[in-house]
């Protein structure tokens, strides 16, 4: 069952029990690997897991987004896709995302399965949705002593994918006492220090080649 306060629209039990196990072992994988990381590392083994995200779920783009406190913008610093698709936008505007925004400040995702299946008050993050190709997706918050400070998301841009309710459950419990929070603080405090890559304020993002 859905944890309490949680936003899932149109989600069905298609995720077998092995399928869901194997993603729990990924998570878990990932978290141990982030645990005393050098900062010099950080960048590689984030890359390394949204790739491995990605993959295990088959669905076409995991990012890791940034907030500015300050802006209420979302950068974009990683992000992996499947070959074919345009990279997320570096930044991004929370007035274009107002509903989604005022879940992750409360500390809640923002689960769908279907645009058409967002409520009436999401009308505007819909349409920036559907700007950016994105028909499915799970956005996860990642706050620090009670504050935004990232927000994961795993995006389907090919169809309509299904999240289960136990996926989305493990996913939040595994990202809460995983030591990914000290991680992207450390991502952070690197990326100010770091002058702007070229083709200033590019995330650092991985996108597998076309074959």
């Amino acid at each position: 069952m859905t944890e309490p306060g949680t936003s899932v629209v149109a989600v069905e039990t298609g995720t077998s029990p092995g399928e869901l196990l194997r993603f729990e072992r990924l998570l878990s994988e990932v978290s141990s690997s982030l645990i005393d990381l050098p900062n010099r590392r950080i960048d590689e083994v984030i890359d390394q897991a949204l790739r491995r995200i990605v993959t295990t779920l088959g669905i076409d783009r995991s990012t890791l987004l940034d907030v500015d406190p300050a802006s209420g913008r979302f950068h974009a610093t990683h992000s992996w896709a499947q070959p074919g698709f345009l990279p997320i936008p570096t930044t991004l505007s929370s007035r274009a995302y107002p509903w989604a925004m005022a879940r992750f400040l409360a500390g809640q995702p923002v689960v769908y399965s279907r645009l058409a299946d967002m409520p009436p008050e999401a009308a505007i993050d819909v349409a920036s949705a559907a700007s950016i190709g994105l028909l499915s997706n799970v956005s996860i918050p990642v706050l620090v002593a009670g504050k935004l400070v990232a927000i994961l998301a795993f995006g389907s841009m090919r169809e309509e994918r299904a999240w289960p309710d136990e996926l989305v459950a493990r996913m939040r419990a595994i990202l809460r006492r995983s030591p990914i929070t000290g991680t992207v603080c450390s991502s952070r405090r690197s990326a100010y220090r770091k002058p702007p890559a070229a083709g200033a304020g590019a995330p650092r993002a991985t996108w597998a080649s076309r074959s």
